[in-house]
């Protein structure tokens, strides 16, 4: 079976219509099994971002949506959009470890300026692959094929504050939650582990490399390694961004500072059949968040 999932932040949804139109129009985002999705937004008196995205999806799709932030105005949440053989088994929402204070910058760069409650959102779902209808029976795939699987994904949104040991702590506290529960045929990670710094800086990329190998040395795989790079603070500015005068400017600059904060980390896979940032043509980022989709095709 091949597993194809799509991780995106979509920046609170401030750009809701380039979203939709990229959600609607894309192959990638309509060919997807799943797709994990961080900072959707529920304004006061207002409608589920990714309620609202879910409208442009076919019948044959489903959706499902926790809470992992709240403001005094708003809440953040962490979601799935999937489709339909894929079948809700159990799920979680997980309190990450919070750290204790901010520093100075970090505080100019947190909504509130005190340090944000964060969770993971973890499905469990019961997936009976399709078979490949161009294939005559029972050729498509062989009875072993289609037998179910148990895909365990768990989507998560860790600090940008307190640095790589905070989100070493962060991730372990996430591991050994999974490994207290059921066994399942596939585990995923995946969404915006917020490993900030220059993606091509050496600094940036050794403490990126300490928070995966968090996972990488309980048998993970890092699924996303060969994308160099996920985000760009100054590509879209959040209007709410405590920052956003300075960012506001560096765009005016034409500045970029690209940072590789989102990953897909598996166990269970037989191999990575794709890895690849979601684009339009000419363009290296999809205009509508400050991150990137990330897309891959897994082997199960």
């Amino acid at each position: 079976m091949i597993l194809k999932l799509i991780t995106y932040n979509i920046q609170r949804g401030i750009a809701f219509d380039s979203l939709f139109s990229h959600f609607t129009s894309i192959p990638e985002f309509q060919q997807a099994d799943v797709i994990a999705v961080q900072e959707a937004c529920i304004p006061e008196n207002g409608e589920n971002t990714l309620s609202r995205l879910f409208r442009g999806f076919p019948k044959g799709y489903r959706w499902s949506y926790r809470k992992v932030m709240t403001y005094p105005d708003k809440e953040y949440g962490n979601g799935f959009i999937f489709k339909e053989n894929w079948v809700p088994m159990a799920e979680e929402v997980i309190p990450l470890p919070r750290v204790s204070r901010l520093k100075w910058y970090e505080k100019q760069k947190t909504e509130g300026g005190a340090p944000d409650t964060k969770s993971a959102f973890v499905q469990t779902f019961r997936v009976t692959p399709q078979p490949d209808p161009s294939l005559p029976f029972p050729s498509r795939e062989g009875e072993e094929g289609l037998r179910n699987y148990l895909i365990r994904i768990t989507n998560v949104h860790m600090d940008f504050a307190g640095g790589s040991l905070h989100r070493q702590a962060q991730l372990q506290h996430i591991l050994k939650f999974l490994n207290s529960q059921q066994k399942v045929d596939v585990d995923i990670i995946c969404g915006d582990l917020n490993t900030i710094g220059k993606f091509c800086s050496p600094k940036a990329q050794k403490n990126r490399r300490s928070v995966l190998e968090v996972a990488l040395n309980q048998g993970y795989i890092d699924c996303s390694e060969t994308i160099d790079w996920t985000s760009d603070l100054f590509s879209h500015i959040d209007p709410d961004d405590p920052a956003r005068h300075f960012l506001t400017l560096c765009k005016f600059l034409g500045l970029h500072f690209r940072q590789k904060t989102d990953h897909i980390l598996a166990k269970g896979i037989k191999s990575i059949h794709r890895a690849k940032k979601v684009t339009l043509p000419h363009t290296s980022h999809l205009p509508g968040s400050d991150h990137v989709p990330v897309y891959v095709e897994l082997e199960v």
